[in-house]
């Protein structure tokens, strides 16, 4: 093989990278590329009965990414890399575009079968990592992996219960300004549990909740309501292994009630809540398995809020099961797209595996119905999907425009195969527009009550997303700037993102804290939109609790 010639083509992290001008690759293979969304050679290890997430964990600007699940030697990896930057390699004269990562953390025991979460959950202004899954021994476990100092991760002395094939969800249930979690998943005594753990910014503590117990799960939130406070969509398996997909309205106090929504209780299923007709409040999505004489074939459904309603929409989404959802911008037109990944009807395939055909699809949000994307002149958005894996949107490269994360495993009977693939969206080179951010919200203003407060502001608007279906992140502190007591999971500086999601006030123009101790608070609050490029914050206003 030749020597490499490695150049850059966007700008390095923020921190000196050094690049060894002679780089020994895998394969001599060359990537084509695409004129959508480019496949990137990565030297990210495949995996299987996986899970990943994307987060700036060392706050430079460039996503990382967190995998854990089974490589193809069947040994179990659960690590966390640095995003450090893309290049252009050139091999056997042609041009090959790789993505560089370098290890930041190793999480032992390794897990498989389980899931990750970022969320910073002491207010300290980096992501911590919680892991859940089975170790090599067939320990269930479930860890919160402690930031300091922008990647070095240190286990938190926070006893939770341990779990496996399951999920977790932070989200601030208590609305007091600190992230609470919501587990789901099978203890080591083989019962299925859903436990909601309380933050108490020292300990984290269970609460008792009416919440069904459930395996094989996902969970989201939101305040479909508008009430102010998180709700809960969840979907997995009973202990009766039937399934069940159920949205959930949050009472306080660890009541929940059913909100009266009919969903199908889908086997293997993701689920999400995202504004899909830039309305103002989130619609639901779910995608999974149902029985069939081909033991699962694959559903989709989406779920219009009224308000007072929940409305079924005709969408041209393909049902996959034992895989992923995810709903964001992709195409930067201001609406919400969906991406899938995972298994499907079996004689889809050529082979007519049990666990049926890999699938991976595009899907543009066309006034409120999906269909599959096309690029004009140049046929549908195609990817390799995969199954017991899952798939995120994110903008890793800080582009302005949302990429893709896919892990699992492809090929059927003894050819499945683990995998990770990096997609970097290129769409701006095929003519669409470029994603800029939105305004921030203006007029800022807070009016106390005992120790709540109650924080509103004008809304902000956006080139592309419409102001209704921009979301908003607060940040609290005791001193200027500061963000201890509501962290934003933004750098305060700049705005940006920390994470590839929603912020923590939703939709609405005003929301209120609870539980605040006397004295006085920094506040500022920054617009989000459907890409999740955040605005600058709002000039940082200030109360008093007494």
């Amino acid at each position: 093989m030749s020597p490499l010639t490695i150049a850059y083509f966007c700008r390095p992290a923020s921190r000196t990278v050094a690049v060894i001008a002679m780089l020994v690759l895998g394969s001599s293979s060359t990537v084509l590329a695409q004129d959508a969304y480019r496949l990137m050679r990565n030297r990210l290890p495949g995996v299987t009965a996986s899970a990943v997430a994307w987060g700036d964990a060392d706050g430079d600007g460039r996503l990382d990414v967190a995998l854990s699940g089974m490589k193809a030697d069947s040994v179990k990896e659960t690590q966390i890399f640095r995003s450090v930057a893309d290049v252009i390699v050139v091999e056997d004269d042609q041009f090959v575009h790789v993505t560089v990562h370098e290890p930041m953390a190793t999480i032992s025991p390794a897990v498989s079968h389980g899931a990750l979460a970022w969320n910073d959950y002491d207010s300290d202004g980096d992501l911590d990592l919680v892991v859940l899954g089975s170790t090599t021994t067939g320990a269930a476990i479930t860890r919160i992996y402690r930031n300091e100092d922008g990647g070095q991760f240190l286990q938190a002395s926070i006893p939770l219960q341990g779990l496996y094939s399951g999920a977790a969800a932070w989200g601030d249930y208590d609305t007091d300004g600190d992230a609470d979690l919501l587990l789901c998943g099978i203890d080591e005594t083989g019962a299925y549990r859903t436990i909601l753990y309380e933050n108490l910014r020292i300990a984290f503590a269970a609460r008792s909740t009416n919440l069904p117990t459930v395996a094989h799960c996902d969970l989201a939130w939101a305040d479909y309501d508008d009430d102010g406070d998180l709700d809960l969509l969840l979907t997995g398996l009973l202990p009766s292994n039937v399934p069940t997909t159920q949205l959930f309205r949050n009472d306080s106090g660890g009541v929940f009630s059913d909100a009266g929504l009919q969903l199908p209780g889908l086997f293997f299923a993701a689920v999400a809540l995202g504004d899909v007709d830039d309305d103002g409040d989130p619609d639901v999505l779910v995608s999974g398995g149902r029985l069939s004489p081909f033991i699962f074939d694959g559903v989709s459904a989406i779920y219009r809020n009224e308000g007072d309603s929940f409305v079924p929409i005709s969408n041209g989404l393909q049902g996959a099961y034992f895989g992923g959802l995810a709903s964001g911008d992709f195409d930067n037109d201001g609406d919400l797209d969906v991406v899938l990944s995972g298994a499907t009807n079996p004689y889809l395939a050529a082979s007519t595996d049990p666990t049926g055909s890999r699938f991976g699809g595009f899907y543009e949000n066309a006034d409120g119905n999906f269909v599959p994307a096309q690029l004009p002149g140049k046929g549908l958005f195609i990817f390799g999907g995969g199954m017991k894996g899952d798939v995120r949107w994110g903008d890793y490269d800080d582009d302005g425009d949302l990429d893709m994360l896919v892990v699992g495993q492809r090929g059927s009977g003894g050819g499945n195969q683990p995998f990770l693939d990096i997609y970097r969206n290129e769409m701006n080179v095929s003519g669409y527009p470029a994603n800029t951010p939105p305004s921030a919200p203006s007029d800022p203003r807070a009016e106390v009550s005992g120790n709540s407060v109650l924080l509103s502001w004008d809304a902000a608007s956006d080139a592309q997303t419409p102001s209704a279906g921009l979301s908003y992140n607060v940040r609290i502190g005791t001193s200027p700037g500061d963000t201890e007591v509501v962290p934003p999971m933004s750098i305060p500086a700049s705005g940006r993102r920390l994470l590839p999601e929603t912020g923590n006030a939703g939709q609405g123009t005003s929301w209120r804290v609870l539980d605040l101790s006397p004295g006085r608070y920094f506040w500022a609050v920054q617009a989000l939109d459907h890409a999740y490029k955040g605005s600058v914050f709002s000039d940082e206003q200030t109360f008093t609790v007494d």
